[in-house]
């Protein structure tokens, strides 16, 4: 895989298709326009508007890939600030924001206010992160782009969750966390890093182990908020205390 392009290189790549999408799209059909190189007979990875990146941010949170409704809420909220003739730009940061762990960002912040996020960051509650402090947030994901893999058993594309490949046994996925992510994380340097569930924590390990990230910012341990992690509330539970401990320390050097 070459180097991926920077913004705004890559999002104007597809802007023309992704300002032409259905209002409630994209369809099975539009879809196929944003299919990227990486994908093989098992696995689809397609373009979506996830590559802003907030170089301001004081909190990072790091997913495994967009699953298929924030790869829908980014396209839909992306097209629409191009109909409207926002810049490339601010049309790419509508997306990510639309987009960016729209289906967990409830537990999330309930989480980040039982850790005491909102007083080392000086906001009252943590979701305002996703709304009135976006300022504050950079969300991103081991690989950008949205991964889709064969279920046989399902008969469908499922998504990604990090597991079928294993995260580190994918040349694309590593490729993605060393080229793309480690850069993402190096442009914001002070921001506490926020690994969703293990196979994150394990990326983000690879990378502190090759000093391309500083692991003291970064917090690890913290469960994958998604509703289907039926542990999520034990094991946050059970690392409660020295997730407080790594904000507090983060806090106080950063």
């Amino acid at each position: 895989m070459s180097p991926q392009p920077k913004l705004p290189d890559r999002f104007v790549e597809f802007a023309e298709d992704i300002k032409n999408l259905s209002a409630s799209g994209p369809t099975e059909e539009e879809l196929q326009r944003f299919l990227l190189p990486e994908s093989g007979r098992s696995i689809r990875m397609y373009y979506a508007p996830f590559d802003w990146i907030n170089t301001k941010a004081r909190v990072i949170i790091v997913g495994i890939t967009p699953g298929r409704d924030s790869m829908a809420n980014a396209f839909r909220a992306a097209a629409s600030a191009l109909r409207q003739g926002e810049t490339v730009d601010e049309s790419s940061k509508r997306g990510k924001q639309a987009g960016s762990f729209s289906n967990m960002r409830l537990t999330i912040a309930e989480m980040f206010d039982d850790l005491g996020l909102p007083e080392a960051l000086g906001i009252c509650r943590s979701d305002e992160l996703f709304g009135s402090r976006y300022d504050l947030l950079h969300p991103t994901s081991c690989v950008r782009y949205p991964v889709f893999v064969w279920s046989e058993k399902q008969k469908k594309w499922a998504n990604y969750t990090g597991h079928s490949p294993k995260l580190l046994m994918w040349d694309t996925s590593v490729r993605y966390i060393e080229r793309v992510l480690a850069d993402e994380l190096q442009q914001i340097p002070d921001a506490l890093i926020v690994p969703c569930g293990e196979a994150v924590d394990s990326g983000l390990r690879h990378l502190s182990a090759r000093k391309m990230i500083d692991a003291s910012r970064c917090l690890f341990g913290f469960p994958h908020a998604s509703g289907a992690n039926g542990h999520r509330k034990r094991f946050f539970n059970e690392r409660k205390d020295q997730l407080r401990r790594t904000v507090g320390d983060w806090r106080r050097r950063f």
